[in-house]
């Protein structure tokens, strides 16, 4: 039995494999899609500071100024984000999921809700998911990339140190006779196919 490898040495079809291609970005896509999951975070904790303002005043489902802590941590994660901190990303995304679900529970309990409103929140749901994932995958590369550099960075400082310094060398050192020691003049050299 043959069992065929790729270029880089993976199985065909192998996790690693897979994980790595997730993660392969170049800086500027990278940026864009950190810069889309702060944005998303943002535009998600103002969403829910608006949701969570009406439901206290409406005094929708026991809504405390407790709840304003959801907002918090909502910024927090964003603005971690905007610094390209990894661990923020995983817990925005971790965050939205786990409150998105608690949030579907909450709606299944209302059994008259129209099919617009059920829409309406899995369309929003995924389109933040997509950001939130994007923006976990730009942390992640980006600071693949900025470690790449640095070792690329370093191992040319090493490079530099190591080599020898040059020496000039003329055309007496090397052993070819200057035009003084041919007695040819510059007039000459210059005009040497009239003679």
């Amino acid at each position: 039995m043959f069992m065929s490898y790729s270029c880089d040495g993976e199985m065909p079809g192998s996790g690693w494999g897979y994980v790595r291609g997730i993660l392969t970005l170049d800086i500027d896509k990278a940026e864009s899609k950190v810069k889309g999951a702060w944005m998303a975070g943002v535009a998600s904790g103002t969403v829910t500071l608006v949701f969570t303002l009406v439901a206290m005043k409406k005094n929708v489902w026991d809504f405390t100024i407790s709840n304003l802590g959801d907002v918090l941590l909502i910024y927090t994660a964003a603005f971690g984000i905007y610094r390209k901190n990894r661990a923020c990303a995983i817990l925005m995304l971790v965050y939205f999921l786990v409150a998105k679900v608690l949030i579907w529970m909450r709606l299944a309990m209302i059994t008259d809700l129209p099919e617009v409103v059920w829409v309406g929140y899995l369309l929003f749901s995924a389109l933040f998911f997509y950001f939130f994932f994007e923006g976990l995958r730009g942390t992640f590369a980006w600071h693949r990339l900025e470690r790449e550099a640095k070792a690329k960075r370093a191992a040319s400082r090493i490079l530099r140190k190591a080599a020898p310094p040059r020496e000039e060398t003329t055309c007496a050192a090397v052993g070819w006779p200057t035009a003084e020691e041919e007695g040819d003049t510059k007039a000459e050299t210059a005009h040497w196919w009239k003679l």
